[in-house]
């Protein structure tokens, strides 16, 4: 009866462990290249804080927790020092297990390293290889056309000598990437990397046709991934979106644990802002957005702000920060895509006392297309 016991107790303790075991990422680095004592290597990514670790004898190690699919982004110290900022390298992960990073040329920066290990992360390197060439073909094609490329002010203040070759170079490459992502996608029908690609760059360089193509071309388990998902999603909301379209109505969870239905809006103009916590731009927007909340808020006018964050905590963390006075939801129904073909954020949308699409303007800066529409509605208070 003891061994028993002992061997259910057992039992009990081994599958309690298994149980609980973190899975984890280990990323592993060897270096060449003096360093001149800067030893530090970082990494960060989204819903992951930042991490260091230093350079011994060439090599370095990260060993993290693996939750779902994301990507590190490494950088290091000493590329810190040469440019006077970080140049980071992205690594794309969808399963835990060890990825070494062979060859790193520290005076080329950590992206010189050849990726082994994880086969999306093999082949997501193959595929930013692809787009750095592209980026180097397109400066190249800019530089014989104009003689030279304009430098980033360094005062910060875009000019609009700038602001032309930097619409011109986008437009571009966006051009051009068309036909990278697709040869990809036609190569690595199953890897992770083909559907991470199509539904971030692709969703924003192709036309609704083609990404609906290359969708097909995926496998069907990457189709009915998370990030497979959001493409039919993100079609979707570009049919229901188009100015004129009443907005279907939706419920979504608040910061006050109650749910919020889109209809209870009906009767008055509705400012939608799309935005994350991790969006630099979106919080660089707030301080305004609380002038024109404060200049137009009537029960003729409100401003319903919808969070695409993944983890609630970090989102309630940044309302704490940022306080604003306004109606917030989280959404975890992808109406983003699906409702209003979100692609970016911040993105904005007027919404009308009928429930109407008025316009849509993906960024909020003073003087904008939707402040200066309810100007027009409202006077200039």
């Amino acid at each position: 009866m003891k061994k028993k016991i002992l061997s259910l107790l057992s039992l009990l303790i081994t599958c309690t462990t298994l149980a609980t075991a973190q899975e984890t990422l280990t990323i592993k680095g060897e270096v060449t290249g003096d360093l001149k004592g800067l030893t530090h290597v970082y990494l960060y990514g989204k819903g992951h804080n930042m991490d260091t670790t230093e350079i011994v004898n060439g090599r370095f190690q990260f060993i993290i927790p693996y939750v779902k699919g994301f990507i590190p982004m490494l950088c290091d110290e000493y590329c810190f020092k040469k440019y006077g900022g970080f140049r980071v390298f992205p690594i794309l992960v969808d399963r835990p297990g060890t990825i070494e990073i062979k060859n790193i040329d520290i005076t080329k920066d950590m992206i010189s390293g050849t990726i082994t290990g994880i086969k999306s992360a093999e082949d997501f390197q193959e595929y930013s290889n692809q787009e750095m060439k592209l980026s180097e073909e397109v400066s190249a094609e800019l530089f014989k056309k104009h003689g030279s490329i304009p430098a980033f002010p360094a005062d910060g203040k875009v000019t609009p000598e700038f602001a032309a070759f930097a619409k011109e170079q986008q437009e571009l490459t966006s051009k051009k990437s068309g036909s990278i992502i697709e040869a990809f996608i036609k190569s690595h029908p199953d890897s992770y990397a083909s559907v991470f690609v199509l539904s971030g760059s692709g969703i924003n360089v192709l036309q609704p046709a083609d990404l609906e193509r290359l969708y097909h071309m995926l496998s069907k388990n990457l189709q009915d991934s998370e990030e497979g998902m959001s493409i039919p999603n993100y079609l979707l909301g570009l049919k229901n979106s188009k100015e004129g379209n009443v907005v279907n109505n939706f419920t979504l969870p608040t910061d006050k644990n109650t749910t919020r239905d889109f209809k209870q809006f009906r009767g008055k103009y509705v400012l939608i802002d799309f935005w994350a916590s991790w969006c630099g731009p979106c919080k660089q927007s707030f301080p305004h957005m609380k002038d024109i909340y404060q200049k137009f808020k009537s029960d003729k006018f409100e401003i319903y702000s919808i969070s695409i964050d993944k983890k609630k905590a970090e989102w309630l963390r940044e309302l704490k920060t940022q306080q604003l006075p306004w109606l917030q939801a989280i959404d975890d129904k992808d109406i983003a895509h699906k409702y209003f073909g979100v692609t970016a954020v911040p993105t904005t949308f007027l919404i009308d006392p009928d429930g109407k699409i008025v316009m849509k303007e993906i960024g909020f800066t003073p003087d904008g297309l939707i402040e200066k529409k309810l100007v027009d509605l409202f006077g200039g208070k």
